[in-house]
């Protein structure tokens, strides 16, 4: 019998509820998870709640709801809320982890952020160019714009091979020749390296070998964390 998670997600739980998307396509957990866009939940399926900070708009929502597993850093009141302490994802995710797979959860568990240091090159392109960011992933994809944009850094992102078309219409578009600061995140066939260079642009390579799939994701997620935090905020 397949579980319904019906899951509504702001700021890094929304990066949550996509790295749930890739765990259940990598590991064929017997699981489907669907987007909830605001907290108005249907009846059918376990309804989540993944918000780090309940402002009171949403507050009143929730408790209003009926079976519904909130989890949030400042459960304030609010009935089958979760306190999540500690890093919000790693947390998070290791308790939603918990009702399909122990080894998934010991995978969270002993996540350790790799990278140290990483070249001072990078964040000044963030100071005179757009991030193109280019990935596989869709939680690493979102986790860089998402971390960016609270930097006050726009980017446009892209994920391969979905926007390869949308790639070639964005690469090839002169008034953006001079503006774009193409950022591959992860490993990427070498068609996209190609297609980029043909048209001039110098694409940056983000590359993190994990320990699996999991591992690699949250390492990139993790250093987009590192990279925004380093960046003197625009906004």
């Amino acid at each position: 019998m397949v579980r319904i998670l019906n899951i509504y997600p702001e700021g890094e739980g929304y990066i949550v509820y996509l790295l749930l998307k890739s765990i259940t396509a990598d590991n064929t957990l017997n699981v489907c998870i669907r987007y909830i866009d605001r907290p108005i939940f249907p009846n059918e399926g376990k309804n989540i709640a993944l918000i780090p900070q309940v402002v009171e708009n949403i507050s009143s929502l929730l408790r209003l709801a009926e079976n519904i597993q909130i989890f949030s850093e400042n459960c304030s009141g609010l009935k089958n809320c979760k306190t999540i302490q500690g890093d919000y994802i790693l947390s998070t995710l290791k308790e939603l982890l918990k009702d399909f797979d122990p080894k998934l959860v010991e995978s969270v568990e002993n996540f350790q952020f790799k990278v140290k240091t990483f070249r001072k090159e990078l964040l000044e392109k963030f100071s005179f160019y757009i991030p193109l960011l280019i990935g596989k992933r869709e939680s690493v994809v979102y986790s860089w714009k998402y971390y960016l944009g609270l930097r006050g850094i726009p980017s446009v992102s892209l994920l391969y091979p979905r926007d390869l078309d949308l790639l070639k219409e964005v690469i090839f578009n002169p008034a953006f020749g001079d503006k774009l600061f193409p950022l591959l995140l992860g490993r990427l066939p070498n068609e996209v390296n190609e297609l980029l260079k043909s048209e001039g642009f110098v694409p940056y390579q983000l590359e993190i070998e994990g320990k699996n799939n999991l591992d690699s994701e949250l390492q990139l997620i993790f250093l987009a964390k590192e990279v925004s935090s380093k960046i003197r905020k625009l906004i």
